[in-house]
């Protein structure tokens, strides 16, 4: 503020007139009608702007309306890097959501979001813009219970051991020889691995014929054993040996096309008898064996 020039420097031993006194009287009061009291008592009427000067010494807001210092935005919120969180956090809306963006991802990779909606939560992937991707975790509830839990992948790994099921059906063949040779008989079986196991549901397969050695095969890959060290698993299941019923060893090898039959109650014999595995036409043997360690 700079002093009316009207009256203002006053002369010493000269009359002030009263116009020119009241004149200073009237800026110094507008003067102070613009300030801002110390003690509090202005009441600001317009933003005031800081010309880029900050405000110091500000305190603690400790009530909505009150101004907020570093410290206390610190403490109560994230900044954009490196925040940590002392308390709970809670995010609230029709459908909350938290998402994750790998800035340096491939493409269709970067975004991973976490979202509430209709009372179940989700882990989700997104497109590059944002669009729909697919459920990694669906989880459903009723209250408190939590209903289901749904994983969804390609592959399900715990300590390397894959347990996401497959499954699948081949042209099992009853034959005289591992690759060549007669095929004796032939029908559908039915498998399923779940982690390193697999069950198999085997047709019955059984032929008239007087050779001794038999086989089972067309075992697809998925099947066929990779363990550690080279042994076979000999699962027993009914069969027919020489016309009679009987038990029947397996020797299912590692990495093999391929299982040799065994009879375990007699030899298979050179007569002309019935000879397979299963018990009638259908009643096929079910056998369950490990295919990785």
């Amino acid at each position: 503020m700079s002093p009316s020039a009207t009256g203002y420097p006053a002369v010493a031993s000269t009359t002030i007139e009263s116009a020119k006194y009241n004149a200073v009287i009237a800026d110094i009061a507008t003067a102070l009608t613009l300030s801002i009291a110390a003690n509090g008592e202005t009441t600001i009427t317009a933003n005031i702007p800081m010309s880029g000067y900050k405000i110091t010494g500000l305190g603690n807001a400790t009530a909505d309306g009150e101004a907020l210092n570093r410290g206390t935005a610190l403490s109560l919120f994230a900044l954009l890097s490196g925040p940590t969180f002392t308390g709970p956090v809670a995010i609230s809306s029709t459908s909350p959501t938290v998402s994750m963006v790998e800035s340096d991802g491939d493409a269709d990779e970067k975004i991973w979001s976490m979202v509430s909606s209709g009372g179940n939560w989700y882990l989700q992937t997104y497109t590059d813009l944002s669009g729909a991707g697919a459920n990694a975790i669906a989880i459903t509830r009723t209250g408190t219970t939590v209903d289901s839990i749904a994983l969804t992948a390609t592959a399900f790994t715990v300590n390397s051991i894959d347990l996401l099921p497959s499954s699948g059906n081949f042209t099992m063949e009853l034959a005289t020889d591992s690759t060549g040779g007669s095929v004796l008989a032939s029908g559908t079986a039915y498998w399923k691995r779940v982690g390193g196991v697999v069950t198999m549901r085997m047709p019955y397969l059984a032929a008239t014929t007087t050779d001794t050695t038999l086989y089972l095969r067309g075992i697809p890959s998925a099947c066929q054993p990779t363990l550690t060290g080279t042994y076979y698993q000999c699962p027993l299941v009914p069969g027919k040996i020489n016309g009679a019923d009987g038990a029947i060893q397996i020797d299912i090898y590692e990495g093999t096309a391929y299982w040799l039959l065994e009879g375990i109650t007699a030899a298979f014999a050179g007569g002309s008898d019935t000879k397979g595995i299963g018990v009638t036409g259908s009643f096929g043997p079910v056998i369950s064996y490990q295919v990785t360690d």
